[in-house]
């Protein structure tokens, strides 16, 4: 079972380092993102911020972005 965003990847007792949030456009990993997660005794904890609750770098979503121009 392939969970579709960060907070189903949570709900599995066997969550991977490499937390998978979105299945779609690519995994995101650790160092994608400009703060690590926290360990609490063994588990990830769920991140507190807006969203997916972590900020990606900026040069992370550049990889992804397929296009800019608006309509």
């Amino acid at each position: 079972m392939v969970p579709s965003s960060g907070h189903g990847s949570l709900e599995q007792t066997n969550i991977v380092a490499a937390l998978l949030i979105s299945p779609p456009t690519g995994p995101i990993f650790a160092e994608d993102i400009t703060e690590p997660f926290v360990i609490e005794d063994g588990h990830i904890a769920v991140p507190q911020g807006p969203g997916f609750g972590v900020t990606p770098r900026l040069e992370v979503l550049e990889r992804f972005t397929v296009g800019t121009d608006l309509m």
